[in-house]
C-alpha cells in the first residue's frame, strides 16, 4: 500500500459523514483550516476540511459537495496554482465496524443447561434484522440538504447578505424569547462576572525551522502553562470584553469569529449554558472600546439563525 493509499485509509478511519467529493493534498506550507476553505471555497460549496497528521506530514482532505466543482478545481490548482493536488478520491460506504450488524440465531430451539448452581442458563432469543445504515443515509442526501449546506457555508464564509433566511428558518425550532426570560438570562450571566477577567494572554510562537512565528489570545486562566513553555513569548494585554447570550441557533464560536471578523475580535470563548433557561452564551473580546460597542450596537437585539441575540458589554452588566 503506497503512502497515500494509506492517509487515504486513516482519514476514511475516522471520518462519520461519508459523501462527497475529496481532493487531498501535502499541506506543507501549514496552512489552517481557516485558510484553506477560504482558497477553495471559491470552486463551490465545501462539506467538509480535514487535517491527517500522519505518515510523511500533513495532509489536508476538502471535500466538496458538487462533482463538477471538484473537477473545476482541480483542473484550475494543478494548471496554475500554487497547490499540487495529489488525487480525488468518491465518498464511499461506511466501513463494516460502522454498519448496524444483523446477527442470526438458529431457530432450532435451544436446549437450556444447568450451570453449578443449578440456575438455568439464559437463552439468546433471535433478534430482528436492523435497518441498513447506507440505504439511509442515501435517502437523507436530496436536494432540501444540499441547499442547507450551502447556506451554512455562505455562513462560514461569512457571506451574510447572500443568505435566504426564510430558507434557513425552516431547519430552526428555536423561538425568540419573551423579554421577562431575556432579564432572567442576563440576572444570571450577572453572578458570574467575577470570574470574568478583562486580562489575556497574548501569546507569540517564535519562529522556527518547522514553524512559522505567529500570535494568538488565550484566557487569563488557560489551563496550559504559556509562561514555562520554550520559544514562547507570554505578554499580558487588556482587552473590552462582550457578552453574547441566548446564541442558541448560532452553530459555533467559529462562525462569530467569520461574522465579526471585520471588528477584528481578539479571542471568542466556548459557549456555555445558563442553568435556568438553557440558554447559550459566551464572552467575544475586543482591543478596544470602540470596536466592543460597535458591536454591541449592531447585534443586540438583532434576530439571528432564529435567535435574539442579547449582546452587552461587561462593564454595563456589573
Amino acid at each position: 500500500m503506497s503512502v497515500e493509499e494509506r492517509v487515504i485509509s486513516q482519514y476514511y478511519k475516522f471520518r462519520t459523514d461519508y459523501g462527497g467529493y475529496t481532493v487531498y493534498f501535502e499541506n506543507d506550507k501549514r496552512w489552517s483550516k481557516k485558510e484553506i476553505r477560504k482558497i477553495f471555497s471559491k470552486y463551490g460549496p465545501i462539506r467538509k476540511v480535514a487535517q491527517s497528521h500522519v505518515y510523511l506530514g500533513s495532509h489536508c482532505f476538502v471535500t466538496f459537495v458538487n462533482e463538477q466543482d471538484v473537477r473545476r478545481c482541480i483542473q484550475e490548482m494543478n494548471s496554475h496554482g500554487e497547490i499540487q493536488l495529489l488525487g480525488i478520491t468518491r465518498g464511499k460506504e461506511r466501513p463494516s465496524h460502522l454498519l448496524a450488524k444483523n446477527h442470526h440465531y438458529d431457530e432450532r430451539k435451544a436446549e437450556p443447561t444447568q450451570s453449578q448452581t443449578g440456575a438455568p442458563r439464559k437463552v439468546l432469543a433471535p433478534t430482528q434484522p436492523k435497518p441498513d445504515v447506507n440505504s439511509m443515509n442515501k435517502e437523507r442526501i436530496d436536494d432540501n440538504i444540499i441547499k442547507y449546506e450551502e447556506t451554512l457555508e455562505k455562513i462560514v464564509l461569512g457571506a451574510i447578505d447572500d443568505i435566504d433566511y426564510a430558507e434557513l428558518s425552516k431547519y430552526i425550532a428555536e423561538p425568540v424569547r419573551p423579554p421577562a426570560e431575556s432579564r432572567d438570562i442576563i440576572n444570571e450571566i450577572r453572578e458570574r462576572l467575577d470570574k470574568f477577567s478583562n486580562v489575556l494572554q497574548k501569546i507569540t510562537i517564535l519562529n522556527s525551522q518547522r514553524i512559522p512565528e505567529k500570535s494568538f489570545y488565550v484566557l487569563l486562566d488557560s489551563c496550559i502553562p504559556w509562561k514555562i513553555l520554550k520559544s514562547v513569548v507570554v505578554k499580558e494585554e487588556v482587552a473590552c470584553p462582550v457578552i453574547l447570550a441566548n446564541a442558541n441557533g448560532i452553530p459555533s464560536a467559529d462562525v462569530l469569529m467569520d461574522l465579526l471578523v471585520k471588528y477584528q475580535p481578539l479571542l471568542i470563548t466556548h459557549m456555555e449554558v445558563t442553568t435556568r433557561h438553557f440558554a447559550r452564551y459566551c464572552r467575544l473580546y475586543f482591543k478596544d472600546a470602540e470596536s466592543a460597542d460597535k458591536v454591541e450596537a449592531e447585534f443586540d437585539g438583532k434576530e439571528l439563525w432564529g435567535s435574539k441575540l442579547i449582546v452587552q458589554r461587561v462593564t454595563k452588566l456589573k
